[in-house]
């Protein structure tokens, strides 16, 4: 990494997060790496304060929480800032597990106590239930068969949700009780 360019018009490499020994000069042409300045976060944002503007950041580690922060506090100091996220996985199905786990993570929600639970539609305990399931993705005959009913009973049941929720289907009531957090 080459220091003839003045801190400001070099592409700045911030580790947000250790992906392994590889740098990315590894993966780049000499010419290119020529221009690039490590540099840690810290060090960025007083340097960003102080009027320092590179081309590019690139921003190193997976996009999860710590790059995400990372940007954030980069976008504080300099909103227009192009900012490139670079992650590294040895192979295809590592990078999948990855995201499969973020994404998991995410959308899991702790396991709702009656205190928490927001039931303005004033549901039934059974409609809850149907509810429930129906957000987890099961159709209206894996719906019957976990709840040992039939499958017109869940059919009424999900007439009456929609009814009570003031809404025409199930893509709907979903997105109703996640926006809402109807348990």
């Amino acid at each position: 990494m080459s220091k003839n360019l003045p801190l400001s018009q070099r592409i700045w490499l911030i580790e947000a997060e250790p992906l392994g020994t590889r740098t990315v000069c590894t993966l780049l042409p000499k010419e290119l790496c020529r221009g690039i300045n490590r540099i840690d976060l810290a060090a960025a944002l007083k340097a960003l304060d102080t009027g320092a503007k590179p081309s590019l950041i690139l921003l190193k580690g997976h996009p999860g929480k710590a790059v995400q922060n990372a940007m954030s506090r980069i976008n504080e100091h300099a909103p227009s800032m192009p900012i490139l996220v670079v992650s590294q996985w040895q192979s295809a199905s590592e990078m999948r597990l990855w995201f499969s786990r973020y994404f998991t993570e995410i959308a899991s929600v702790t396991p709702a106590t009656q205190e928490e639970c927001i039931n303005t539609y004033q549901l039934s305990a059974r409609e809850l239930d149907i509810l429930r399931f129906m957000v987890k993705g099961l159709i209206k005959k894996e719906i019957a068969e976990r709840l040992s009913i039939s499958y017109h009973t869940v059919d009424n049941h999900e007439r009456s949700i929609f009814r009570k929720m003031n809404i025409h289907n199930r893509s709907a009531a979903v997105a109703k009780a996640l926006i809402e957090r109807i348990c």
